[in-house]
């Protein structure tokens, strides 16, 4: 491949090296050049290592945009190595089976209840008030083309409404850190279920060049 594109750069300690036939190999081999391109330059303005899944490039089909997420993982070690960082609550809200509304730490949810969101508390130094945010069940539940849960809301709602809450929290608390990234679950997208890159190869023109002057 020819004037190939490629990024080293630092994350979390590691140099790291990420060219454009990784990301088509390796990532997304339906993304077009400036969506590699873009993918490449978002790894490393911020530091992401999507070899330990920091960071997505998502394309389910060729003829639809490609977009990139980033791993909760990467929300909750970047904020703990922050050192204003002074701990977090998060959890699920729920309508009781008395009618009544509840929030509750972590992500259990009993018979009968309805879960109606998440929400997620940053305590940060300095600061006499917490970062606190609430997402809604409705709002980011991730639905299939034919409008059902998909496999990841469907098996573990309260888990992945929690994980809503929580980047949403952080996202606000620590702006300069995550400012413009945003997670699988609040794209509605099931990372679980995009196909491997080795199934997506035939898809993938057979010669794409990646040039520094998109």
């Amino acid at each position: 491949m020819s004037n190939q594109l490629s990024k080293t750069y630092d994350a979390n300690g590691q140099s790291i090296t990420l060219t454009a036939q990784d990301v088509i190999d390796y990532i997304c081999p339906l993304a077009t050049p400036t969506e590699v391109k873009m993918f490449l330059e978002m790894c490393a303005a911020y530091g992401l290592n999507p070899y330990v899944k920091d960071a997505h490039l998502v394309k389910y089909k060729a003829n639809s945009p490609a977009t990139m997420v980033v791993g909760k993982d990467f929300y909750t070690k970047t904020a703990a190595s922050n050192p204003t960082f002074d701990g977090m609550e998060a959890g699920i809200s729920v309508i009781g089976t008395d009618g009544s509304f509840h929030r509750r730490e972590g992500s259990m949810l009993m018979p009968g209840e309805q879960l109606v969101g998440g929400w997620a508390k940053v305590h940060i130094k300095g600061r006499s008030v917490p970062s606190f945010d609430e997402v809604g069940f409705s709002e980011y539940a991730g639905k299939k083309y034919d409008g059902s849960l998909n496999q990841q809301w469907a098996s573990k709602p309260a888990t992945m409404i929690r994980k809503c809450a929580v980047v949403h929290a952080l996202r606000e608390a620590f702006p300069a850190n995550f400012a413009g990234l945003y997670d699988s679950a609040e794209m509605g997208i099931d990372t679980d279920e995009v196909p491997p890159a080795t199934a997506q190869q035939t898809a993938v023109e057979p010669e794409q060049t990646y040039e520094e002057t998109f």
